[in-house]
C-alpha cells in the first residue's frame, strides 16, 4: 500500500486539527503554499492482523494494542516524525464518519479508545467489526510539515463485552408448580424476565416481578440458550451469586460455579438485571390488586381497574358497582394472577351481599355490593383477609367530562390538545395506558381541560420515585414529579387517589 503526496498547511490542518487531542506530540504544520513544497513522502501501512483483534481477550493490564505495521520514512537529523491513525465507518444515519487516534511507531493505539470507537460506531455486542483505516505520517523540519498518507487497509475489532442472551428466566422455590416441578426442574412463564425490543447490547436490562408467599426462597437465573439445550442448573452460562444463600438486595452476578441467591421475606418483588455490568437489584414493591365483576363486564383482558393502596396490605375502590341490569357481583385479582380465574379472591357464598366478610382464594364466589346504583367503597385487608362495604355519604359528587395529565412533558401547553386524556373506566375512576412523559418533570391532573379544577400534591417536592401512589387535592395542590418512563395511570376523582404503575 503506497501513496506519494505532499500537502500544504491548510490540508494538514483540516485532517488533524479536528481533534485537539492530537496537538500534543504531533508535529507542527507547514505554512508554505503547495507550490513551494520541496519534497514528497513515500509511505505504506498494513494491518497488524488479518483476523479481528479481540479487545476482550487481551492480557490483563494491557493498555496499548498493535493495530498496524509500517516502516517509518528514513529522514535526516532534525526531522521529527509523528503518526495519526484515521478509522472510518458508516454511522447509523448512513453517513460516513471517522475517528482519529495518536499512533506510536510500533503501530499501537490505546485499548480504551478503540473500545469507545466500536461502542460509538456500533454497540457493545462482542462480534467482529471492520473499519477502513489510513495512517498519516508527519515530518516536521524547520517548522514546516510534510504529510504522507497510506492507502486504505482494514482493521477488524471485536469489543470487550459479556455474552448476553436474548432472554432469561428465574428458577427457584417461588415457582413451584407441583411435586413434579419444584421450581428448579423447568422454567415457567411466571419466571420469564421482560425486556424492551432493543438490541440486548443497547438495552442490557431485564426485569421480573414475582411473589413469594414463604420465607427463604432461593433463586438462580437461566439464559434461554441453556433452556433450549435442555439444561437447567449448574451449567455454563447459568447466572447467580458468589455465596450460596446470599440474601443481599443488590450485588454482582457470576456465570461460572454460581450459587443461589435468597429472598428472605415473603412479598412481591421486582428484580432488575443489568447484564452488561453483570449486576442485580431487588426491590420489594407494593402488591397490586384489581377489580373484576359486573361493573367491568368481567373483563379478563384489561387491567384498568386497580384498587388504591390505603396502607400495609389494605386497599379500596369507590364506584357504583352495578351494571346496566343492576347486578353488583365482583371478585379481586392479585396483579401477578390477573386473568387466572382459579386465583380470584372472593367469598365462600356466591353473590353474598353482607356488608363485611372473609376473603377466600380457593373456590371463591362473588362478593356483591349491598345496593345497586349507589356509591360504595369496597375495602379489603389482606393482613386479615377480610372485606367491608361502606356506603358513601355524598351520593352526588361532581362529574367531569374529561380528566387529563398536563405538565412539563407538554410544556404545560393547555391550548393545542397535547395534554393526555384519561378514560373513565368505572364511575369516577379514570385510566390511561402507557403514558410516557419523555423526560423527568412535574405535572398535575385537571378536569374538563380547564384550570378551575386541578389536582396536585399536598406539599412541595413530591416525586413518585419515592412512592408510586398518593392522594392529590384540588385546594392549593402542588406540582409533583414523575420520572421518565412508561406508566399506566389510575385516578379516582372523588378521593384524589392516583397510582402510577410502572410498565415493564
Amino acid at each position: 500500500m503506497k501513496l506519494k503526496s505532499l500537502y500544504s498547511f491548510l490540508l494538514a490542518t483540516a485532517l488533524v486539527a479536528c481533534n485537539e487531542d492530537f496537538n500534543e506530540g504531533i508535529a507542527g504544520y507547514q505554512t508554505n503554499d503547495p507550490e513551494d513544497a520541496a519534497a514528497t513522502v513515500s509511505f505504506s501501512a498494513t494491518p497488524a492482523s488479518e483476523t479481528a483483534i479481540d479487545l476482550g481477550n487481551l492480557a490483563e493490564g494491557t493498555t496499548m494494542v498493535k493495530v498496524c505495521s509500517f516502516t517509518p520514512t528514513k529522514v535526516g537529523e532534525g526531522v521529527k516524525l509523528s503518526y495519526v491513525l484515521d478509522m472510518k465507518y458508516t454511522a447509523t444515519d448512513g453517513t460516513l464518519a471517522n475517528q482519529k487516534f495518536k499512533l506510536n511507531e510500533a503501530g499501537e493505539v490505546k485499548v480504551d479508545e478503540l473500545q469507545s470507537l466500536v461502542e460509538t460506531a456500533f454497540n457493545k455486542r462482542p462480534v467482529e467489526r471492520s473499519f477502513d483505516a489510513y495512517v498519516f505520517e508527519y515530518q516536521e523540519v524547520n517548522k514546516q510539515t510534510v504529510m504522507g498518507k497510506s492507502e486504505k487497509f482494514v482493521i477488524k475489532l471485536t469489543p470487550e463485552a459479556p455474552v448476553i442472551a436474548e432472554a432469561y428466566y428465574m428458577i427457584g422455590n417461588m415457582f413451584k408448580v407441583d411435586e413434579n416441578n419444584d421450581g428448579w426442574k423447568e422454567v415457567t412463564e411466571k419466571g420469564k424476565f421482560t425486556h424492551s425490543d432493543q438490541d440486548v447490547y443497547v438495552d442490557s436490562k431485564f426485569t421480573l416481578i414475582f411473589t413469594t408467599t414463604e420465607a427463604n426462597q432461593y433463586w438462580k437465573i437461566i439464559p434461554i440458550d441453556n433452556i433450549n439445550s435442555g439444561n437447567l442448573g449448574n451449567m455454563p452460562g447459568d447466572v447467580g451469586v458468589v455465596i450460596d444463600g446470599d440474601d443481599a438486595m443488590s450485588g454482582n452476578l457470576i456465570n461460572k460455579d454460581c450459587k443461589a441467591g435468597k429472598i428472605a421475606d415473603p412479598g412481591m418483588y421486582r428484580i432488575t438485571l443489568d447484564m452488561m455490568e453483570y449486576t442485580y437489584e431487588i426491590k420489594k414493591i407494593m402488591p397490586e390488586y384489581f377489580l373484576v365483576g359486573d361493573v367491568t363486564s368481567w373483563d379478563a383482558e384489561n387491567a384498568k381497574y386497580m384498587f388504591y393502596p390505603q396502607g400495609d396490605k389494605k386497599y379500596a375502590y369507590i364506584t357504583n358497582f352495578a351494571n346496566a341490569s343492576g347486578s353488583t357481583n365482583v371478585k379481586i385479582w392479585l396483579g401477578a394472577d390477573f386473568g387466572n380465574w382459579d386465583n380470584c379472591y372472593g367469598t365462600t357464598t356466591n353473590g353474598d351481599k353482607a356488608v363485611s366478610g372473609n376473603l377466600v382464594s380457593v373456590s371463591a364466589g362473588a362478593i356483591a355490593c349491598p345496593e345497586a346504583d349507589v356509591l360504595y367503597k369496597l375495602e379489603v385487608d389482606f393482613s386479615t383477609n377480610t372485606y367491608v362495604w361502606t356506603k358513601q355519604s355524598n351520593q352526588t359528587p361532581v362529574t367531569y367530562n374529561n380528566i387529563s395529565l398536563i405538565g412539563e412533558f407538554n410544556g404545560w401547553d393547555a391550548e393545542n390538545g397535547t395534554e393526555k386524556d384519561l378514560e373513565m373506566v368505572t364511575p369516577h375512576n379514570w385510566y390511561i395506558a402507557n403514558f410516557e412523559p419523555g423526560k423527568d418533570g412535574e405535572l398535575k391532573l385537571r378536569a374538563n381541560h380547564d384550570w378551575s379544577i386541578a389536582w396536585g400534591a399536598p406539599v412541595e417536592n413530591v416525586t413518585i420515585a419515592d412512592k408510586n401512589y398518593l392522594t392529590l387535592r384540588t385546594a392549593d395542590g402542588k406540582n409533583f414529579t414523575v420520572p421518565n418512563g412508561k406508566y399506566n395511570v389510575f385516578f379516582n376523582d372523588i378521593t384524589g387517589e392516583v397510582v402510577f404503575q410502572t410498565v415493564e
